[in-house]
């Protein structure tokens, strides 16, 4: 191979890894900055709970549109939670898949509060592009950070379902997936690998979070199965002070 070859075959290698990386941002990055130019973007529609609005959530969106050119270019991220009748916005009434919903701590009002504050996030980002949030990939960020039910966790299970509905019902036509690590999902579901699939008709697409420091590692893990039980199709690692995501 001549010289010339070489250096066009390494550009295309750069290339071809490139398309494969990307970031997701959020409300911390209103005050760091954003990262430079990547194949894709997952912008968080939060500020930390499911009730709350990031508030460069506007900018970061445009920063996704102008600065990716891959993947899809944007996908959005939104907080998750299963806090019980001691919150505020905790369904009162209504009719769910698992029933009515009275204002207790049960399947029918924990779906309807996922459906519900997951039709909130849609909202918010459909005001700033109502195409966009149709089309775009959707994830749930599902961590032991947020307020789950501790004892009964088949009622976690019931407010993700609802996450899952509300976007769909809200609008979303694309894919819903969970972002969360094998250790956090078997706290907050009770389930793992061979178990999703049962409670959710199939294995949910896996956004793998973790805190690795290396690209190499990342890819070690898009070959395991992952929380869900399906391969993972991105995997996250941190690199110069970003959360950067390798697609598997």
């Amino acid at each position: 191979m001549t010289l010339a070859l070489c250096v066009l075959a390494l550009a295309a290698g750069r290339a071809a890894a490139s398309e494969t990386v990307g970031f997701d941002v959020s409300y911390p990055q209103c005050r760091t900055g954003m990262p430079g130019v990547s194949s894709f973007a997952i912008v968080g529609v939060n500020s930390g709970w499911t009730t709350s609005e990031n508030p460069c959530l506007a900018r970061q969106l445009r920063w996704a549109l102008t600065s990716t050119r891959g993947y899809p270019q944007a996908s959005f991220y939104i907080d998750t939670a299963d806090p019980g009748p001691r919150v505020s916005d905790w369904p009162r009434h209504g009719a769910s898949p698992y029933g009515a919903c009275h204002g207790s701590w049960s399947y029918a009002c924990a779906y309807l509060y996922g459906a519900q504050r997951a039709e909130h996030s849609y909202r918010f980002v459909s005001a700033l592009d109502a195409g966009l949030a149709r089309a775009a990939p959707w994830w749930l960020d599902i961590e032991t950070s947020s307020s789950w039910a501790r004892t009964v966790r088949s009622l976690n299970r019931a407010a993700i379902q609802g996450f899952v509905a509300g976007l769909h019902r809200a609008g979303v036509r694309q894919k819903v997936g969970m972002y969360s690590t094998a250790l956090q999902w078997w706290r907050i579901t009770g389930l793992g690998a061979s178990t999703t699939p049962g409670a959710f008709g199939g294995s949910p697409h896996a956004w793998v979070a973790s805190s690795i420091e290396s690209r190499a590692s990342a890819q070690r893990l898009c070959s395991l199965r992952s929380f869900t039980g399906a391969v993972p199709e991105l995997v996250q690692y941190q690199s110069g002070g970003f959360d950067v995501d390798l697609r598997c």
